[in-house]
């Protein structure tokens, strides 16, 4: 046994490294947001730029003149010489195809832009913005007489400008994490010390010590969050001046032009209309007005309206307005009038809103985060007070825990693409799109996710027959070896036919890991509690989702799919080290395991047609659970946030919704063996799930979304709790084993769920997103009726028999 020194030296540095983790990890996750705001902002800027120099080009088309025959554009884009001009490091006109027709860059005119990607745009108010390694390109589309798509304007900003303009401002961050975690180091050791020193080792101690180190890791975060906001929040609205006053400047520039010609100001022909066109085209900007020398308003615009106030006797009040920038406008050097630029005061809000709800995501993150690290902590201690020869755990409780943690590391692997995966298909099909016998794009954007469901039912069964001979630690381990490799090949997919092949792989690793997964519960822990475990399964997955979800997110918004989806294959190799360290050999529990036959035979798969719970749980509950999980949450909803212009690490903010709420499964799990009735649990899950769809029939915005995606995670978690204990309680499972039940059963559930995205994608393009949503909800509802009359509840004489 380790003696009293090294069990308290365990404690005191575990803790102390659960507070560093954690504190790096909200650092990382903090400077990583910023840096996604800032860039956008500073983006945002520069396209007010590219703007105006558009404006210009499309004017000398208008006239007449083909793209591909100007002699002289440097006069038509000389528009950059402001203090942006620095951070511009190319700008280059193309047509369509790519083919370039002027270049700031020697060596590129005639030929193809030098990046791949290359944007289609549908209509004139289309705009893209893409990265390289060393800028980053706003397009524009140019249009004759804006109906003739006609040409590209490529704007490209450097990159490194913006890092170095970053760089100050994440050092002062970092200070402020430095100071705050070695506060929480300093408190942490104080108070653990005096607690281990003058307490004796029992379970309210452990309590004691993990809820110090929760509550000391709270404030950390929250102390550190608050003042870091405070200083993103000065910083944004820095920028949103500057690029009011790049905007401004640029207005300026095109009426200094117009009264350099002797044109008065007050007969200035569509000065309204070129003032409410700038406004529409710049969403930070609230209202535009220009006035006299004595300040009489002449002509105003906002997103709206224009308006001529030549004569209306309307002065424009020149005091002091933070919110407001003042521009003279000039001829000849001499002053004509005043314009005034009003910033949307409520986009500066919804940004430092949104600054404010990236740090508490991360906060909440780190924190959960922490929490399964405080988990690790306590099987890391249990490992090392075992006797060398023993087996791997020898009480139910201590399995949970390691049941948990695997849960944890698994699904953080195959979750950190969950926000985006969608998205890179769709990117992959805009770089090579791919055409089969006339399908739609949406059935065949499905596709990378079905074949990810064919590896799942393919290896499910495969797994089930070499169980027995190779044991569930080498199974793990394998599959673990299969994610790593299929999400390190998906990175570097470059077509949606490889993808599929590679998420196929990822796909087999994931479902031998499940059906491994049911072994591994099932041989650790009693009957009695067999519920409970399955609800520590999923509590594993719910506070991985909440990590790894918006992890995602935001990560790709920095480094972008392919690294992302390398840090998902990490992830999957850390999986592997923790089942080597920590599954030695094949578990045992105190209570006795009824012997299970070695292998299912062909008539064991057709069980689930002899057994009418069986059979009515998998036609009636596992399918409508795959349209609700798979099909909506995994598929739609991010391609429908997506197109709602929602951002990634704003998708991913939003699904965490969902994991907060299954963290709860182990309560209601503990619930539903006291109860012993999963029958009412899979009902009532079921149904919530199919009427919390059909909100969207009201009013399907961004208030909705959330309200759906809460109904589901109640639903999900309902059905959690009690689905796996629901299907190893019948006559069935127990007659041909436990194990070989679920695996079977899983089988037929990831069959089905192949063709949930090929369905979704289908039904999307027939109906639309909305009408989706409802028929799926509609047929949920429907199905979870007829499961409650067919089905019957399999342990309703277990409390009898004990």
């Amino acid at each position: 046994m380790m003696n009293r020194v090294k069990y308290n030296l365990y404690i005191l540095i575990g803790a102390s490294i659960i507070i560093i983790i954690s504190q790096l990890l909200s650092s990382f996750l903090t400077t990583s947001s910023f840096e996604k705001t800032y860039k956008e902002t500073v983006v945002s800027r520069y396209r007010i730029v590219s703007k105006e120099i558009r404006k210009n080009v499309e004017t000398a088309i208008d006239y007449g003149k083909p793209l591909d025959r100007f002699g002289d554009y440097n006069r038509i884009i000389d528009i950059s010489s402001g203090e942006e001009k620095t951070g511009i490091k190319e700008i280059i006109i193309a047509s369509p195809e790519g083919d370039v027709f002027y270049s700031m860059s020697a060596g590129i005119t005639g030929k193809k832009v030098p990046f791949k990607r290359i944007p289609v745009f549908k209509n004139q108010s289309d705009e893209y913005t893409f990265d390289t390694k060393t800028v980053i390109y706003t397009a524009l589309p140019l249009y004759y007489n804006k109906t003739d798509w006609t040409g590209v304007l490529y704007l490209g900003i450097d990159s490194k400008m913006i890092k170095d303009q970053v760089a100050p401002i994440n050092q002062k961050t970092m200070k402020y994490y430095g100071f705050s975690l070695s506060l929480a180091l300093f408190i942490t050791i104080l108070v653990l010390s005096m607690l281990l020193l003058y307490t004796e080792k029992s379970k309210k101690r452990e309590m004691f010590i993990s809820i110090i180190i929760f509550v000391i890791l709270t404030f950390s975060q929250l102390g550190s969050g608050l003042v870091n906001n405070k200083l993103y929040e000065v910083e944004y609205s820095k920028l949103f001046n500057q690029n009011m006053k790049t905007l401004s400047r640029v207005v300026k520039t095109g009426f200094d032009f117009v009264l350099s010609l002797d044109i008065k100001i007050d007969r200035m022909k569509k000065a309204e209309e070129i003032i409410h066109e700038r406004v529409k085209d710049n969403i930070e900007c609230l209202e535009m007005r220009i006035t006299d020398t004595n300040g009489f308003i002449l002509y105003q615009g906002d997103k709206n309206n224009k308006s001529i106030q030549v004569g209306s006797g309307e002065k424009e009040n020149f005091a002091a307005n933070p919110f407001r920038i003042v521009t003279t406008l000039n001829s000849n050097q001499q002053l004509k009038g005043y314009l005034f630029v009003y910033m949307n005061r409520e986009i500066i809000k919804e940004k430092q809103r949104n600054l404010i709800l990236d740090i508490l995501t991360v906060i909440l993150i780190s924190i959960v985060f922490g929490f399964e690290m405080m988990g690790f902590l306590h099987i890391l201690i249990v490992k090392n007070t075992k006797l060398e020869n023993a087996v791997v755990v020898q009480k139910s409780e201590d399995n949970m825990q390691i049941i948990r943690f695997t849960a944890f590391i698994f699904f953080f692997a195959e979750l950190i693409p969950l926000s985006f995966m969608p998205i890179y298909i769709n990117e992959l099909f805009n770089l090579q799109p791919l055409q089969l016998f006339n399908t739609s794009r949406g059935t065949i954007m499905g596709l990378p996710i079905s074949s990810y469901m064919l590896g799942v039912m393919i290896f499910v069964p495969l797994i089930g027959f070499i169980t027995d001979r190779f044991g569930v630690r080498k199974i793990l381990l394998s599959c673990s070896l299969l994610l790593f490799a299929g999400a390190i090949l998906s990175a570097f997919s470059t077509s949606i036919i490889q993808l599929m092949i590679f998420r196929f792989i990822s796909g087999a690793g994931y479902g031998g890991i499940i059906i491994s997964s049911t072994n591994l519960i099932i041989h650790s822990i009693p009957d009695k509690s067999r519920t409970t475990g399955f609800g520590y399964w999923s509590a594993g997955f719910a506070s991985a989702a909440i990590c790894a979800v918006p992890i995602g997110g935001i990560l790709v918004s920095r480094l972008g799919f392919r690294n992302v989806m390398i840090i998902s294959g990490i992830a999957a190799l850390i999986l592997l080290l923790f089942i080597f360290v920590f599954i030695k050999k094949d578990v045992v529990i105190e209570d006795d395991i009824s012997d299970e036959k070695k292998h299912a035979s062909l008539s064991d798969f057709l069980c689930i047609f002899k057994n009418r719970n069986l059979l009515v749980n998998t036609l009636l509950s596992s399918i409508p659970y795959s349209l609700a999980f798979v099909g909506l949450f995994q598929y739609l909803f991010p391609l429908f946030m997506d197109n709602k212009g929602i951002s990634q690490s704003d998708i991913g903010r939003v699904l965490t919704i969902f994991g907060i709420i299954s963290l709860s499964t182990p309560f209601f799990s503990r619930i539903a063996d006291k109860i012993k009735n999963d029958k009412l649990f899979i009902a009532a899950g079921n149904l919530i799930n199919g009427v919390f769809l059909l909100l969207f029939l009201i009013n399907p915005n961004i208030y909705i979304f959330i309200l759906v995606i809460i109904g589901l995670g109640f639903g999900s978690m309902l059905t959690d709790a009690a689905t796996e204990s629901f299907i190893t309680s019948t006559d069935t499972a127990k007659r041909i084993g436990e194990a070989k039940t679920l695996g079977i059963i899983t089988t037929y559930e990831k069959l089905i769920a192949i063709f949930v995205p090929l369905t979704a994608g289908a039904l999307i393009s027939a109906t639309g997103f909305i009408n989706t949503t409802a028929i799926l909800g509609i047929f949920i509802i429907i199905s979870t009726i007829l499961f409650i009359i067919f089905s019957t509840n399999p342990r309703k004489n277990e409390g009898k028999d004990e």
